[in-house]
Order: C-alpha cells, then structure tokens, then sequence
C-alpha cells in the first residue's frame, strides 16, 4: 500500500492534483448557486431593485441605493426580470433574477479557474506542480464561495481582473512581441472592469506599473507609451461612459450613497486600526457580529475565513430566518472560532508572497527584469494600490458598526494573492520538496476542515 501510494497517488496528484481542486471550487459555488436564497447578500435587496429599473434606464437614488453601481453585472438578470414580470409578481420575478444573477457566477468561477491555470502555465510552463500549489491554496478562501454565492457585482470584477492579470503575463513575457491588436484587447477587458464595478480602477496600477519599468530603457519605453495609451483610451470608451454619466448627474465620478466626511484618521476610533481580536481569544471564540464593532482587523480577517456579518453560515437570531427558528450563532461561534485558527496558515503564506512581491519592487528598482519578478512586482503594486483604496473608503465614508469593512469588495486580490503564495511555495520547493508536501498537507487539512464554512446554509429551502 505505501509502494502504491508514493509510486502512483503522489505522482497523479502531482501531475493532475489542480485539475481536482478546479473540479471541487467550482462544485462548491455551483452547489451554492443552486441552494444559497437569492435576497440574502451585502445590500440585496438594493441590488435587485436595481434589476428591476435597469432595462428601462439607469436607476437614481430613488430606485436603488446601488445607483452608483456600474451596470454591467445587473443587465442579463434585468432582461430575466422583464421577461418575468410579464406573467408574474415582483417577489417572485426578483428571486428569479437574483437566481439567473447566481448561475452567471458559477460561469464566472470556470472561466477564473480556468484563468488561474493559464496564467501559472505561462510563467511556469509545463509546471504542474505550481498549479497544483496555488489552486490549493486559492481553494481555501471562505470569501470567494461567499462572494459567488451572491447577487452582486464583485464576481465580475474577479473575472476582468484575473483576465486582464493574465493579459498582462503574456505582456511582461512576450513584450515586443505583444501586438497593437492585444493592447486593443486590453483595453476592452479594462473598460469592461471599470463597468462591473468601481473597485476595478485600482487594477490599473498594473499599467502604471509596467509604463515605469519600461522608462529606464528609452526605446521600450517608446515603444509600450503609445501602447499603453491605446488601452487606457479604450478602456475609457468602453467603461469610462458610466462615470461621466455619474459626473454629470451627481456631480461626481465617484458619487456613493453617503456623503464622505473626507480622509482624516479622526474619523474613527482607536479601536479601528489598533484592534485584532486576539484580546481574550475572540478572534477564536467569537468571531461574529458584534463582537469586533468597527474594529478593521477582526471583521476583514473573519470575513475571508468565516462570515462576521451573517450572510452565508452563520444565521443571526434576529433575522427573518433567525426568527423562523434557524438562528444558529451559538452553535457556530465554536466552529467558525476554529476556521480562524487553523486559517493562520494560509493566511501566512498568502501574506509572505505578498510581502516577498514587496520586495520584489525593489529588486526591480535596482535593476533586476526577469519575468517572474517583473509579475509578482506588478501584482503586489495592484494589490498595493487596492489595498490603500479601501482604507481611504472605509475611514472616508465612516459607518458605526463598521458594515463597510467587507473583503468581498476587494475580490480582486484574492485573486492574485493565491498566485504570489504559490511563487513563495515554488521558491520553497526548489529548495526542499519535502517541505513544500508537508505545507501543501497542511493546506488540504484546513481546506477539508473549513468546507462547512464554505456552503451556504441561508437555503432556497427556507421557509
């Protein structure tokens, strides 16, 4: 049985183990598309609104609260609605929507699988290995099951995202070689980015990125300018529509449902930026509302792993289902107290790939342009600028219990932070293959104690 193990199941797994995880990620947001209830989510009930006005003209403030929302993501399940509304009630016609909303996502989830692979294959050609680690690894993260198990716009923004990441590997291999035609290309997944929602313009650093690495040498700098402009050109055209149209009608390109106090730290507590959770353990113990109010940390560490807020697992008492008798906070406060423990562990590999991607940058600006520095330099200047853009949100636009400290709004780092863990564990192995079995067992443990955590038990079911 061990001959048989280490002769035939260590080699398949190495060789084809990624092709399994692919299989059981996207089994795990199509079982959720299939059984999550469609008006439970982060502002459902404002984003199916918008569905219900989109295919006549753009909602106002008076229709949705989301009428800042680019209306990319609204539009397939805007026509569902029409179609619907002609032989139904509303109810029912936006549930139906909102369902259409969640098969979409499982589409969504193939293609950024599918992404995933391509782009490990073009900076590790024929490396299954390296596949195998960064699917593994990407296949722990509680928040993208919870994100596509929702209606909303963020799943859009990780597939453009992933797909423009992509792009931009076949730039920083190819270079010279990358034609006018690609740039167009580009330029087209951009604007189609920035029109599924607004955290999308920060992926644009990636561009800045490679315009300034391309500066010491003056002809490839010549060369990618005109190039680049191209597709920042297209990307406006195809996306940029939608924030003159928020100019215009609200007076700003960045107009939201609440009025910004502006940036200054004052704006909230101490708490906020000093606060982990580890203070008695409640992090492990406790890791759901309200425990950590307005507390960064904590929330956005839960959210990944867990569900601080209530919205896939965990059932609040006095919800409409808690109040059905579904409410579940104390017999999942242990359970989700552990997710987070046995999650410190990938949370550590997927910080020291991007802390290794830091220095990376300065490796760059000393000298170094091989491709795969190039890459992970440029991912963690995306994630960087992501990163930052959502602290000048949540201190800008303060709200008491901290209902904005949301992860699923940067969905689009979780999509390149799994690539840069699985360098990290490629840089590993090339040194001891043991080790690198060893941290790819650990992560396939916590992946199997955390899948409870990934299956939505807010039901269609539910009455």
């Amino acid at each position: 049985m061990r001959n048989f193990f280490s002769n035939k199941v260590v080699p398949f797994l190495e060789a084809r183990g990624y092709i399994l995880i692919v299989i059981l990620i996207n089994l795990l947001v199509l079982g959720n598309s299939v059984i999550h209830h469609p008006i439970i989510g982060y502002d459902t009930t404002e984003h199916l609104r918008y569905v219900q006005v989109l295919f006549d003209r753009l909602p106002g403030p008076e229709q949705s609260a989301e009428f800042f929302s680019p209306p990319l993501p609204y539009y397939i399940p805007s026509v569902v609605y029409k179609i619907c509304i002609q032989s139904n009630d509303d109810l029912t016609c936006r549930i139906i929507a909102g369902k259409a909303g969640q098969f979409i996502n499982f589409f969504l989830s193939i293609a950024i699988t599918w992404l995933l692979v391509k782009i490990c294959e073009a900076l590790y050609p024929g490396n299954s290995k390296f596949k195998l680690s960064t699917l593994l690894i990407f296949s722990t993260l509680t928040i993208y099951y919870k994100t596509f198990s929702q209606f909303r716009g963020e799943p859009y923004v990780a597939f453009f995202a992933l797909w423009v990441g992509y792009e931009l590997s076949v730039l920083i291999i190819k270079k010279e070689k990358y034609s006018l035609k690609s740039y167009f290309r580009l330029g087209i997944l951009y604007g189609l980015l920035i029109l599924s929602r607004q955290w999308g313009i920060f992926v644009f650093a990636g561009l800045g990125f490679i315009g300034l690495i391309s500066i010491r040498d003056i002809k490839t700098f010549i060369n990618i300018a005109y190039k680049l402009a191209i597709t920042i050109l297209v990307a406006f055209i195809v996306g940029g529509w939608f924030y003159l149209y928020l100019r215009r009608e609200y007076g700003s390109f960045s107009a939201f449902n609440r009025t910004s106090l502006g940036f200054s730290l004052s704006n909230q507590p101490l708490s906020f930026y000093r606060s982990t959770g580890l203070g008695d353990l409640l992090l492990f113990r406790t890791p759901t509302r309200p425990t950590f109010d307005s507390q960064l940390l904590p929330i956005f560490y839960t959210e990944i792993w867990g569900d601080y807020w209530g919205y896939f697992v965990f059932i609040k008492d006095n919800s409409y289902f808690g109040e059905l008798g579904y409410g579940n906070q104390a017999e999942i406060n242990p359970y989700l107290g552990r997710v987070n423990l046995v999650s410190i562990f990938p949370s550590l590999l997927l910080i020291g790939g991007f802390l290794w991607g830091l220095f990376k940058i300065w490796q760059i600006i000393r000298g170094r342009r091989d491709t795969e520095t190039v890459y992970w330099g440029m991912l963690a200047v995306i994630i960087s600028f992501t990163i930052l853009g959502f602290l000048w949100f949540v201190i800008g636009f303060p709200e008491r219990k901290g209902s904005t400290i949301k992860p699923s709004y940067l969905i689009q780092i979780f999509m390149f932070l799994p690539i840069m863990a699985g360098l990290l564990l490629e840089k590993i192995r090339s040194y001891s293959s043991r080790v690198w079995g060893i941290l790819l067992i650990g992560l396939g443990a916590v992946l199997l104690h955390n899948i409870p955590a990934m299956i939505s038990k807010y039901t269609i079911f539910l009455k």
